[in-house]
């Protein structure tokens, strides 16, 4: 259907187009808002849980390097 839509020199009849039209009429989804609400508060989450995750390792290597640092250059923190 997608070359149909896609060509300018091609035409629709009235039977195809009311099939097309009926056809995505009876495919709509009703909204379901609790479903979306949902799937956004676990994607939220899972990005809040993945930064924290990025943040404590940013942490621990801050502190590596420090501890390194401190290491080579004989100073206590």
């Amino acid at each position: 259907m997608a070359p149909i839509a896609l060509n300018p020199n091609s035409r629709l009849t009235d039977a195809l187009e009311r099939a097309i039209l009926e056809n995505s009429m009876n495919q709509q989804t009703v909204a379901r808002p609790f479903v979306a609400f949902k799937r956004v508060t676990r994607a939220a989450a899972r990005g809040f849980g993945a930064l924290v995750d990025y943040v404590g390792e940013v942490q621990e290597s801050m502190n590596k390097a420090r501890a390194k640092s401190a290491h080579y250059s004989g100073s206590q923190w």
